[in-house]
């Protein structure tokens, strides 16, 4: 089945198969949905407003042109459910002693996070040594999110949990890619 995105849209096209409301097992029904993307003029424009607010390092810049990129990322896919984009800071991060040295070293941090009940992203512009996040970095960070808000939101998809599943990551990329080198 193809579902297409708003307003007879030709820039999205979600695959499922014929039964897909019949599956049940969460990964599978995630494993079974997957999209074509192609993005419109409102998404470039969009898209370059939040390139060029990441170089002036301002995060209300950041915030406003993110939420408009989110905004019209919603209308494109079909999402009634409005999303809000938060700006923080430094990312958390967890560090551990290397015990070779004896320094602590960052093995893991946090790029952003999309919290379901309350429709929110949460997006860290500065890495856990307070440097500016890289755009692409950020962009990626910003669709992984969308990503988790579509799982939830969408009326075709609409998963108890979104999950990082192999179908996750192909949605994902069939956004990011196009994007990246606008």
């Amino acid at each position: 089945m193809f579902f297409g995105g708003r307003k007879g849209s030709r820039a999205v096209s979600f695959k499922t198969p014929r039964l897909y409301n019949s599956i049940k097992d969460p990964y599978k029904r995630s494993n079974s949905v997957s999209l074509e993307f192609t993005p419109n003029t409102a998404i470039i424009v969009a898209l370059e407003l939040f390139r060029e607010s990441l170089h002036t390092g301002r995060d209300d810049l950041v915030q406003r042109s993110g939420q408009n990129l989110l905004n019209i990322l919603n209308e494109t896919f079909g999402i009634d459910s409005e999303v809000e984009l938060v700006i923080r800071g430094n990312r958390p991060a967890r560090r551990k002693v290397d015990p070779n040295t004896g320094k602590k070293r960052i093995i893991a941090s946090t790029h952003g996070k999309y919290y379901p009940a309350r429709s929110a992203i949460a997006l860290y512009t500065l890495t856990s040594t307070g440097r500016r996040v890289a755009y692409k970095t950020l962009l990626n960070t910003l669709v992984h999110e969308f990503c988790h808000h579509m799982d939830y939101k969408h009326p075709l998809l609409m998963l108890q949990r979104s999950l990082h599943t192999k179908g996750f990551y192909e949605r994902l990329n069939s956004i990011y890619a196009p994007l990246k080198d606008i």
